[in-house]
This record gives C-alpha cells, structure tokens and sequence, in this order.
C-alpha cells in the first residue's frame, strides 16, 4: 500500500488560520471526553495532518464538520492544545479545496468541450424563459 505524504501540509493549514497541534500528546483525553464519542477526533486527525497525510484527513471530512466545537476536550487537555481552532483551521482547509475544486470544474464546464458546428466556446447558461 502506498501511501502519499505532504511534508508542508501543516505549513499549508498553518499559514491561512493557525493550525498548531505539535503539542499533542495523543494522550486520549479530548477522545474520551468528546460527547459525541468521535474517535477520529481529534488526536487522529492532528497528527495525520502534523504527518502530512493529506488522504487521511481527506477521509475524516465528516468528522471535522460533526464536532460541536463545545470546547470539552480544550478544558480538559492536559497539553493546552486550542482543540476548537485546530478543527476550525481544518474546516476552513476544506472549504477552500471544495471552493477550489469547484471552481475548476466549473471554469471546464463554462469552455468545455467544443461543438463541431460551433467555434466559439461553450457557456452552459439557464434558458432564458
């Protein structure tokens, strides 16, 4: 199995909202503290991310948008980690790959593919009623 790894993953999420969970001691208490009884989260992802494994956190996007950012986890940690930024910083990371992503496939589908008959691009417009 391969597995592919950012090495500035952290430097990425870090620059645009202050990700910083090189702190973490895995030590488990924000996982059992958690009322929704998240497992992934937030010790798991963290260090995903702390690793670069960019995939990883990918897969765990649910998780990251279930937290109820109630902070119970960031009062109990015995390290100060700022758990709710942490996971704020991993929202935003994915809302600007989604944007990003987005954006893209929407630019392809406004000059996509030509027609034969057509030379201009195409735009992919509502009927106008």
């Amino acid at each position: 199995m391969v597995v592919g790894v950012n090495p500035r993953l952290a430097e990425y999420i870090d620059a645009s909202t202050g990700f910083d969970a090189d702190a973490c001691m895995n030590c488990g208490v924000c996982t059992a503290i958690c009322p929704l009884g998240m497992e992934h989260l937030p010790r798991e992802l963290f260090r995903y991310v702390v690793l670069g494994l960019d995939e990883e956190v990918r897969a765990h996007q649910e998780a990251v948008y279930s937290c109820l950012l109630c902070k119970l986890c960031e009062v109990n940690c015995p390290a100060g980690v700022h758990i709710t930024e942490n996971v704020r910083a991993l929202r935003h990371y994915f809302n600007q790959e989604i944007f990003r992503s987005k954006r893209a496939s929407q630019v392809g589908s406004w000059f996509g593919p030509q027609n034969s008959r057509d030379s201009g691009p195409r735009i992919n417009a509502p009927a106008v009623p």
